[in-house]
Order: C-alpha cells, then sequence, then structure tokens
C-alpha cells in the first residue's frame, strides 16, 4: 500500500495529493498506471456532464443569437439584392421576415416605391406596375399604381386598341377623368357602328350610355329607326321591341300600336286567340283593334262551343252582345244544354235535369224545369220502398224552399208525421230540456237524458224551429225537433255519441290550454319583437346617419364630377361652335362664288341668246330683201 506518495511530474496535478490508504488488509494493491487512468477518465466525465448541463443554455443563446441577428442581417440584404434586381416580389417576402427590426422593412418598402416612381418617370410602366403591384397590401400605394395603370391605359388608347383601353379605364373607377375617358371611347365605338351601318350595336352602346351627351336621343332614334325597318321587313315582335326603346321619339308610340297589331293578326291566324286578343288591346284605337279583340273572343268561343267547355263558351258568346252572330251561339249553347237536361228529366235523373235547368238561369223555362226536377226528386226520395230519415230530410230541405209551390206544404207535413208524429220518438243527448212551452225561454220541466222514450203527439213550426208535444212518464211538454229521433239508439252510437261529447269536452279544454300558451308566447314574442324594433330602430337610425354622411361625401363628388364634366362639356361646346361657324362661313362664300358663276353663265347665255335672235331677224330680212328684189326683176 502507499502512504503520501508522490508521483512523478508526468502526472496530473489534481492527483499529485492523492493519499491511497489501505481500507481492507484483504484489497489487492493498484499500480499507479491504473490509478492515473482511473483520475483520467474521472475529470473527462466531468467535463462531459457539465458539457451537458450547460449545452441546453449554449444552444438557446446560438438560436437567438441567429434569430435575433443574423437572419434579420441576411433577410435585409436580399431584399436589397432582390431590390437592385427588380425582383420585387422577393424583395417584400423577404422584407416581410424583418418585421419589427427598427425600420428596416419600411426602408426596403420605400426603396421599391422610389424605384417605381424612378421607373414611372422614365416611362417604363410595366416595370413601374411590378413595382407598385408588389407592396399592395403592405404599403399605401394606390394613387402610384393607379397613375401607371391610367398610362398603360393611355398607352393602348393611343395603339389603337379601343376596347382593351376601355376595359382598362374602367377598372380604375373614378380616378382622374378615367371614367369619362370609358364613356367617350364606348361613345366613338357606337359612331364607328353607326358608320358602318350595324345599328343594332350601335343603339346598343347609345343606350348604356343614356345620360353621356346625346347618346340616350341617338339611341331613341336608332331604335325608331331599327323597329320601322322590322316592321317594313315583316317581324313585328323585333319592332316592338325596338320600338318599346324609341317611346317619346317622333310617333314611336303609334308604330308600337301598329306592331302589336299586325302581331296579334298573325296570332288571330295562327290560332292562338289569347295572345291575339292581348295584342289586339295593346294596339288600341289602331285601325280596328277593338274590332279585332271581339273577333279573337268569338273564334275562340267557336273553339270551346266545338269542343267540351260550353259552359265557358257560353260566357264569351254572351260578352260579346251583339258581335256577328254571338247571341245566336249563346242561344245555341243554351238549346244543346236544354235539350241535355230536358233529356235527363225524360230518363228520370231528375237531380241532373235540376243541375242543369239551374245553370241555363232564365232562359226559356229553365227556372221553372229547374223547380219541377227538383220536386220529382224529392217525390221519387219519399216514396221509395228504402227511404231512410236522411231522405226525409232531404225532401223536406226541398220542399222548404219551394213555399207554396204544388204540395210544397203538405209534403213537409207528411213528413214530419212519417218521422215522428203518432209514434214512439227517443231523445238524442244528454241532459235535454223539456221545457213547459215551445220556445227556449220557458221553464223547463225537466232534463231528458240519451234514448228516453216519448210519446209524439204534435208539433209546430215557429221561427222555422220545429217543436214537439211530447209525454214523458205521464207529463206533457216540449222538445226542440233538433233532440228527437225515431229511432232508438244502440249501445254502440250511445258510447260513440258519449266518445265524442268527451272528445268535445277534451278538446275544448285543450282549445283553452292552447289558448293560454299561445297568449304567453304571444306576449313572449311582442317583448321580443318589441326588443328587435329597439334595437333595429338604433341601427337603422346609425345607418342612416352614415348613409347620411356617404350621401353627402357622394353628392359633394358628383358635384366636384358634374362640374368638371360641364367645364369639359362647354369647351367641347364652343370648339365645336367655332368649327361650326367656320364650316358656316366657308359654306356661305362657297354659295355666293357659286350664285355669281351662275349669274355670270346666265348673263353671258342672255346674251348668246340676244345675238342668235338678232342674227336670225337680220337672216329673215335679208331672206325677204332678196325676194322683194327677185318679184321687183
Amino acid at each position: 500500500m502507499f502512504e503520501n506518495t508522490n508521483w512523478n511530474a508526468e502526472s496530473p496535478k489534481i492527483y499529485r495529493r492523492i493519499k491511497i490508504t489501505q481500507k481492507e488488509p484483504s484489497s489487492p494493491r493498484l499500480s499507479p498506471s491504473i490509478v492515473m487512468r482511473v483520475g483520467r477518465a474521472a475529470f473527462k466525465l466531468r467535463f462531459i456532464l457539465l458539457f451537458l448541463a450547460i449545452s441546453p443554455f449554449l444552444f438557446a443563446g446560438c438560436k437567438k443569437l441567429h434569430a435575433d441577428v443574423w437572419t434579420p442581417r441576411f433577410a435585409h440584404w436580399q431584399a436589397q439584392r432582390a431590390v437592385a434586381d427588380g425582383n420585387y416580389d422577393k424583395a417584400v417576402s423577404f422584407a416581410k421576415q424583418i418585421e419589427g427590426r427598427d425600420n428596416a422593412q419600411a426602408l426596403i418598402f420605400d426603396k421599391i416605391k422610389a424605384k417605381g416612381q424612378e421607373l414611372l418617370e422614365r416611362n417604363d410602366l410595366a416595370g413601374a406596375a411590378a413595382a407598385f403591384a408588389s407592396l399592395q397590401g403592405v404599403s399605401d400605394i394606390s394613387e402610384n399604381y393607379q397613375e401607371v395603370c391610367y398610362r398603360i391605359a393611355e398607352n393602348v388608347f393611343q395603339s389603337g386598341d379601343y376596347e382593351k383601353s376601355a376595359e382598362l379605364f374602367g377598372q380604375l373607377g373614378d380616378y382622374r377623368d378615367a371614367d369619362y375617358r370609358v364613356k367617350s371611347i364606348r361613345y366613338e365605338k357606337a359612331e364607328e357602328a353607326l358608320a358602318i351601318g350595324d345599328k343594332a350595336a350601335a343603339a346598343a352602346l347609345f343606350e348604356e350610355l343614356e345620360y353621356f351627351r346625346d347618346a340616350g336621343e341617338k339611341a331613341k332614334i336608332l331604335s325608331y329607326e331599327l323597329g320601322l325597318q322590322a316592321l317594313e321587313t315583316g317581324d313585328p315582335d323585333t319592332a316592338i321591341v325596338w320600338l318599346e326603346k324609341s317611346q317619346g321619339h317622333k310617333d314611336a308610340e303609334d308604330r308600337l300600336r301598329e306592331a302589336s297589331y299586325v302581331r296579334g293578326s298573325r296570332f288571330l291566324e295562327a290560332g292562338n286567340y289569347d295572345e291575339a286578343s292581348k295584342c289586339f288591346m295593346d294596339a288600341g284605337n289602331f285601325k280596328d283593334a277593338a274590332n279585332q279583340v271581339l273577333e279573337a273572343n268569338y273564334r275562340k268561343a267557336g273553339l270551346m262551343f266545338d269542343g267540351a267547355d260550353k259552359e265557358a263558351a257560353l260566357a264569351i258568346f254572351e260578352s260579346l252582345g251583339d258581335y256577328k252572330d254571338s247571341r245566336t251561339k249563346a242561344a245555341s249553347v243554351k238549346d244543346a244544354g236544354y235539350d241535355s237536361a230536358d233529356q235527363a228529366f225524360k230518363m228520370k235523373d231528375y237531380k241532373e235535369a235540376a243541375a242543369g235547368f239551374e245553370q241555363l238561369g232564365n232562359y226559356r223555362d229553365s227556372a221553372a224545369r229547374a223547380k219541377e226536377s227538383l220536386y220529382a226528386y224529392a217525390e221519387v226520395l219519399i216514396f221509395s220502398e228504402d227511404c231512410t230519415e236522411d231522405d226525409l230530410r232531404e225532401a223536406r230541405a226541398i220542399y222548404s224552399n219551394f213555399g207554396e209551390y204544388k204540395d210544397s206544404s203538405g209534403r213537409i207535413a207528411r213528413i214530419d208525421r212519417l218521422l215522428m208524429v203518432g209514434r214512439p220518438a227517443y231523445i238524442r243527448g244528454s241532459d235535454v230540456n223539456f221545457r213547459s212551452a215551445p220556445n227556449r225561454s220557458s221553464s223547463r220541466i225537466a232534463a231528458l237524458q240519451m234514448n228516453n222514450r216519448v210519446s209524439v203527439n204534435n208539433y209546430q213550426n215557429i221561427e222555422n224551429e220545429f217543436w214537439f208535444n211530447v209525454n214523458y212518464n205521464g207529463r206533457t211538454g216540449w222538445v226542440h225537433g233538433d233532440f228527437l229521433s225515431p229511432y232508438e239508439m244502440t249501445a254502440q252510437e250511445i258510447a260513440a255519441h258519449t266518445e265524442r261529447e268527451n272528445q268535445n269536452r277534451m278538446r275544448e279544454q285543450q282549445l283553452a290550454n292552447e289558448r293560454a300558451r299561445q297568449q304567453q308566447i304571444e306576449a313572449t314574442a311582442r317583448q321580443r319583437q318589441e326588443a328587435e324594433r329597439r334595437e333595429t330602430e338604433q341601427r337603422r337610425q346609425a345607418e342612416e346617419r352614415q348613409w347620411q354622411i356617404e350621401q353627402q361625401e357622394a353628392e359633394q363628388r358628383r358635384q366636384a364630377e358634374e362640374r368638371e364634366a360641364e367645364q369639359r362639356r362647354q369647351a367641347e361646346e364652343r370648339e365645336a361652335e367655332q368649327r361650326r361657324q367656320a364650316e358656316e362661313r366657308e359654306a356661305e362664300r362657297r354659295r355666293q362664288a357659286e350664285e355669281r358663276e351662275a349669274e355670270r353663265r346666265r348673263q353671258a347665255k342672255e346674251r348668246e341668246d340676244a345675238e342668235r335672235r338678232r342674227q336670225e331677224q337680220q337672216m329673215i330680212r335679208d331672206i325677204i330683201r332678196m325676194g322683194e328684189q327677185i318679184f321687183r326683176r
């Protein structure tokens, strides 16, 4: 064992004072080389553990250094390089990575904006547009970008591509005079279309520019001409479309009525009588349009009469009055209906016959025949072998409507006797009043129950209510006819009646509960509606105030635009007036020159004519003189 052993100089200093003592007599001795290797391994282990302990802090610091220093610097450098290369979108992308680093990002954006201004001054519109477009959404460059677009549109216009320039100017909205330029280009396009004879396209373009210059008036003029052209070529549909657009110009309304008349005539010939009638009505007082409306309805009624819709045909013929043979046609329709009803009567189908006669109203004796048919139908009901209570009641209702017709009163009495008088009757209902007199205000003798048997003595009809005098348990009183039946109710009928009463009571209770619940719901809804109304009113007032502010601003802009437009219009009018006066002076000068030339030619011609006449007269005198000389010789 070693105690206070000093190692040689080659050993590490931290191990030179290590005491190695023998802790157990049985432990083997260690050589100095092994002890030295163990000490070195322990030192390395301590160093590794220390490095592992501080490595997270080292990594975090490096990462922060990279994020805070090197990345922004690299992005700033890349952004500057991209601006120099003209790759503005890439420059903006790198600039976004250095957001929050002093004003570095703003400097990059300013460089791009300055580059765009420089390109714009050099008239490099494509480069300027690319520069300003890259800044959209990150910097305020709207006016610069609009200026670039305006110049591009101007260049396109100068190159002759008017359609594309109008599209570009239109995208600029109210920037400078872009809106005016768009309208001017479209106006010129309309003029070009008119110059090459395409009136339809010109009219459409002028119509779009209704309030620009004289576009509205030109649109009406062209629409009027196109309408007349379509009318002359036999196309009333197109004529109506164009003439409707030209209303207010010349006689457009009269021409429109003429087109409607022509269109109605075609529908009439094609058998489309409803459309024909509408067109003739639109034609108003043009020619015989009113008479043609009657003709269309007349033909329609004839078509219905030939079919199966004779009732509709009759209504139309009657509405036509004295037009042609409408009254005769209506009479023939009625005759056919009358014959059909009469045939049904002969076949003893009295109900069908009554319906047919009733449809004819007062035609011939239709009213009397209808009553006769109903009376016969009631006779069949009461005298049939299988007559039921419902049949008797139906017959009684028919007789009641006839008053004193034939034996209607006797038939009613007969039915009543057949039903109950002299026979036992049964109570139909619960707690039915057994009264002392035949009215609702008399005292109650007792309350009769379901299926109580009574003996009917007689009856009274008081104000169309039948009260029956009956005997019950030795007492005599009156019961309303609605609660008497000649037949005893079966157990099933009683149960059904009781069930109906219970259901009625339950239904009434449910209705009462439902009404209460509905009232509560309505109250809640009213409260909610009132709250919503107040909230809506507040929003509306706020929106109205905002709208008024916007309207005032819009009105101010509109007035400024109108003043500017009016100034331009006045300048154009002055220029046009000057050109017109110059043209008039030139025309007047040419006219005066032409008149002087014509006067000179006229005077020369008169001199020539006078000279010719003089020569002719001289020749005549010479001939006469020669004749006289010959005669003297």
